[in-house]
């Protein structure tokens, strides 16, 4: 799986460490943290999961798991992010079931470490000019 990041339709914004994408087909507001914003940078559709993982322990200077990565990936796709999406979720349910995700989800890894996407709705022009 060689994940592709969107760019259509989509407003980017870098802010410090964050980076801000805006959705013009939904009118959310995306804030990924750093490291979901590299995650998210490195879908090139040139590297797969491996890949991204050797870019951030370089990056990064700490060993980082596949499992992170694609709990990262899982997220992207989750919030629109990545293109092509049909392979993702093919490679998502075949090497990397609920088991991780809950593993995850329940916060096994230190919060500050976690890739974080947070969605807020903005409303539509004609909405706001009320």
């Amino acid at each position: 799986m060689r994940p592709v990041a969107r760019q259509t339709d989509l407003v980017i914004k870098k802010s410090n460490d964050e980076t801000i994408v805006y959705d013009l087909n939904t009118n959310h507001a995306l804030y990924l943290n750093e490291i979901s914003g590299v995650i998210w940078k490195l879908c090139d559709g040139q590297r797969n999961v491996d890949d991204i993982r050797q870019v951030l322990n370089v990056d990064f200077g700490k060993r980082v798991s596949s499992d992170f990565i694609l709990f990262a990936i899982y997220q992207l796709r989750k919030d629109n992010l990545l293109s092509g999406s049909d392979d993702i979720d093919n490679y998502l349910k075949k090497y990397w079931g609920r088991r991780t995700i809950k593993k995850f989800g329940f916060g096994i890894m230190h919060a500050l470490a976690q890739p974080k996407i947070k969605t807020v709705t903005a409303p539509t022009a004609i909405v706001a000019s009320c």
